[in-house]
């Protein structure tokens, strides 16, 4: 994890790296700022994980420069007393140090630092794979015997057809069995890769494993279903010599 020391006292950023350094092994401190300019730059060029700033001037002035906080890291402000606490709080400050500095607090607060920021990048990663599956495909509605199932289409291996009823193999619960038809299931998921291999049997590509030559396609959970020869695709296959012979040779 990166961190950026701000303050106008150096022997305060001198101490504060040396604990940090000490108590901390994946926490490296990797700029050291004076003045708020020093400190933009720094964190447009290095984007911190921990912004350890002191807040008594910006209190005093009203605000906070914008760019110490247009990026997302967390925050601990430190000052010389807790008079300023609840604008910490009122920041979203992560953690509030008070000079001259207390080891134990330090530690105590970097710790739920980085806690919170491996939770908060966590999250997100969860989120962007959320939004990554959400737009390989839309969420289908599944009616069942016992009520309704949602699933998406890449959750689904393939659908057998059961006289008027389908029943839907899926990867990650137990089957589901459905009031509608194979047809309708054919209607609904081709356009997601799914192919009707034969009339009671849809399957998805994707999960396709091997084709055997006397009709039957083997899938990745160890399942099985016939091919039609009405449903292969009309694919002329040509010998060596065909070829010779269209080139004409």
């Amino acid at each position: 994890m990166r961190a950026i020391l701000i303050d106008t006292d150096v022997n305060f950023l001198y101490n504060l790296e040396k604990v940090l350094v000490t108590s901390f092994q994946d926490l490296r401190v990797v700029a050291r700022c004076n003045r708020n300019f020093e400190a933009i730059k720094a964190i447009r060029s290095h984007l911190p994980d921990i912004l350890f700033m002191n807040i008594d001037s910006s209190v005093k002035s009203g605000k906070v420069p914008d760019g110490f906080l247009q990026f997302p890291h967390e925050t601990i402000y430190t000052a010389s007393s807790f008079e300023f606490a609840s604008r910490a709080i009122a920041d979203g400050a992560s953690g509030y140090l008070v000079k001259p500095l207390n080891v134990k607090e330090v530690v105590s607060t970097v710790r739920y630092c980085i806690y919170h920021r491996l939770h908060s990048q966590l999250m997100e990663k969860d989120r962007t794979r959320e939004a990554k599956r959400l737009n390989c495909g839309q969420l289908i509605s599944i009616p069942a015997l016992d009520g309704c199932e949602f699933l998406f289409p890449d959750e689904i291996i393939r659908c057998e057809g059961l006289q008027k009823c389908t029943r839907i193999i899926t990867t990650e619960r137990s089957d589901i069995i459905s009031s509608y038809s194979i047809g309708v299931f054919r209607e609904l998921l081709e356009d997601f890769g799914f192919m009707l291999t034969h009339k009671s049997h849809l399957i998805n590509m994707k999960y396709s494993k091997k084709y055997h030559r006397d009709g039957i396609i083997y899938l990745r959970d160890n399942s099985s279903v016939p091919l039609s020869h009405v449903n292969i695709p009309n694919v002329r296959l040509y010998s060596s010599s065909t070829r010779i012979n269209k080139m004409g040779i």
